[in-house]
């Protein structure tokens, strides 16, 4: 390895990213045909997430060192981080079968899987990773993380705290034990390990989540929703995967919205469907506005302001908003039932999805997207409400036929929006997606 190589690798492990880019790019300028130079100019670029140019500095470093085990794992890692996780596999397992005997490798398996809810394969891979070395930390924290959600009673507090002891500067193993004493109600222990976590590792959105969360779980109010979604969480990854809750929210918003279509046929329905819908909003809209709200309370919180970013910030506001024009318009709706009113309660409470999933996208490039997508499905909503509120008072003085035009437009704004909201879900993880690749 060359004197610049060198130096680039030293750099790169002390997360001078640019700098160890520089230097790859001197020893490129000199050795273009250097297979390890395009490796690590691939890992250089996967951190500043320029994701195509990474992939073909790791694709060239393979096709000019085809036989080398660690090319091929830098070319799973530039897939990983691009969410290809088929490609990331096939890269991964040609490296394992040139050199087995890689821990990291195993573990970078372990996680592919882990990120597509293949718990027990995720599991499989930590072991062999841990059995080539008992000490590996990140495999034992991640092999503690994969046990947790299969409900096994090895992962245990006393062994995190062993992993603990091997490695006590790893930001990660406290934020692995924080997040389990959370869970336990240990709050005091929890706050600890998180500090420790941040002080480590100041960039750590694990650690800096989690501090957040215990910091709301002093709350009596917010407490019982955290231990509700630690205890339903794990048994709906083992079985759904992550998709559950949102699927759930989408269904909540449409039971709602058919709630509420027929309460004012029939208000005798409403009485019938508002147990199912009460369940539906506490668990399936509650990601979507618990969060954000508890963020809005905790800015009350002296150190709860340090740790909520700006765009954290944002969103509490939004959400907040949005949430108290629903409950204005339904108590209006309520005190004074009529069509028009009717229209704005439904628009409103319609329209938290896409503004919920909104700010849930990442910014700039998938929130912006998005934003411009929310927009679109309002504006479907205002023409549907507006058609059907002319429909409304027009209907007393024109006859019927004179009516059909307006309300089949009505009709199709209001299918458009009502699919646009619930598809929200699916667009805004799509264009997360996108922007990664």
């Amino acid at each position: 390895m060359s004197a610049r190589l060198e130096r680039a690798r030293l750099l790169y492990d002390q997360r001078r990213y640019e700098q160890a880019e520089q230097e790859v790019g001197l020893a490129l300028a000199e050795l273009p045909d250097d297979p390890l130079a395009h490796a690590l100019m691939a890992m250089c670029l996967l951190v500043r997430e320029q994701y195509a140019e990474a992939t073909q500095h790791a694709e060239e470093a393979v096709g000019l060192a085809p036989d080398e085990a660690f090319m091929h794992f830098t070319l799973a890692q530039v897939w990983h981080g691009r969410n290809y996780p088929e490609n990331a596999e096939a890269s991964l397992r040609e490296a394992i079968s040139l050199d087995p005997l890689q821990p990291e490798q195993y573990m970078l398996l372990a996680v592919i899987e882990m990120r597509q809810d293949r718990w027990d394969r995720s599991l499989e891979a930590a072991d062999a990773a841990l059995a080539l070395d008992p000490e590996h930390v990140p495999a034992r924290n991640l092999r503690m993380m994969v046990l947790r959600v299969l409900g096994s009673e090895q992962s245990s507090g006393d062994e995190l705290r062993a992993t603990l002891a091997l490695a006590p500067d790893d930001a990660n193993t406290h934020a692995n034990l924080a997040w389990y004493c959370l869970e336990h109600g240990e709050r005091d222990q929890a706050m600890h390990h998180f500090r420790d976590a941040l002080r480590l590792d100041p960039e750590s959105e694990w650690a800096r989540h989690g501090m957040i969360e215990t910091l709301k779980a002093r709350s009596l109010l917010y407490r019982p929703w955290l231990n509700c979604f630690f205890w339903i969480a794990k048994r709906a990854m083992r079985v759904m995967g992550a998709w559950w809750m949102p699927l759930l929210g989408a269904f909540g918003f449409l039971v709602a919205y058919l709630a509420i279509v027929e309460a004012v046929d029939d208000p005798r329905k409403f009485t019938i469907l508002w147990p199912l819908l009460a369940v539906l909003v506490v668990f399936g809209l509650g990601p979507l506005l618990a969060v954000p709200l508890s963020n809005l309370a905790l800015r009350l919180h002296p150190f709860g302001r340090l740790v909520l970013s700006r765009d954290e910030r944002l969103a509490s506001n939004w959400i907040a908003g949005s949430l108290l024009a629903v409950v204005v318009a339904g108590v209006v709706c309520w005190v004074w039932p009529n069509g028009p009113t009717t229209i704005v309660a439904v628009f409103l409470s319609v329209m938290l999805l896409p503004i919920g999933v909104t700010f849930k996208c990442d910014a700039p490039s998938p929130r912006g997207d998005m934003v411009l997508y929310t927009t679109a499905v309002g504006i479907c909503g205002v023409l549907a409400g507006v058609a059907a509120i002319q429909c409304d008072v027009l209907g007393n003085s024109r006859p019927a036929a004179a009516l059909t035009g307006l309300r089949s437009f009505a009709g199709a704004f209001r299918h458009l929006f009502v699919l646009g909201a619930f598809a929200s879900l699916a667009v805004g993880a799509g264009l997360s997606l996108h922007w990664k690749k």
